[in-house]
């Protein structure tokens, strides 16, 4: 459409709402098609009856929300996560350090230059930051020191650890 043109009938709303809904659905929306191939593998999303809400109003006719997608089991911690998990929180005890020199300086610089204030929230600021940073940091610490789970029994056979039978030792 020309620019100097008018929309058909007039009506620029319905215009631009054709424009931007081209009949795309709404965002996240399953595509029909798409619907029907999960329905036929088992894994639709659709309960089997709709929930009947108890409140009237606008708590009614709201949408129901999904359950959160499940997280898959995870790994015991192997040693060399746990270590990288010390270090990093190493690190982050080390630039709170930092954090913590220079927010004293700050306030140090305050307290010689002005009497507002306003000047010393910089530094009280860095001391904030320098405190979250060792707590953080702590914790990955702690963390990584933390007991190993204890380890299942090994199944043993009865050949013995090899399976051979002549390992086995004589009674």
């Amino acid at each position: 459409m020309n620019p100097a043109e008018e929309p058909p009938g007039g009506d620029y709303v319905a215009y631009i709402d054709r424009l931007v809904n081209r009949g795309g659905g709404q965002p996240g929306s399953v595509r029909p098609a798409a619907r029907r191939g999960l329905a036929r593998a088992g894994l639709s999303r659709q309960p089997a009856e709709p929930a009947q809400p108890s409140l009237p109003g606008r708590e009614a006719a709201a949408p129901a929300r999904p359950a959160p997608p499940r997280r898959a089991p995870q790994a015991p911690d192997s040693l060399a996560s746990r270590s990288s998990r010390g270090r990093k929180g190493l690190v982050m005890q080390g630039i709170a350090a930092v954090l913590a020199v220079l927010g004293l300086r700050m306030l140090q610089a305050a307290g010689r230059t002005g009497t507002d204030v306003t000047d010393y929230f910089p530094g009280g600021f860095m001391l904030v930051f320098a405190w979250i940073f060792l707590k953080a940091g702590a914790g990955m610490r702690r963390a990584a020191r933390a007991p190993l789970p204890d380890l299942p029994a090994l199944a043993t056979r009865r050949g013995g650890a090899s399976g051979n039978p002549s390992a086995t030792p004589r009674t």
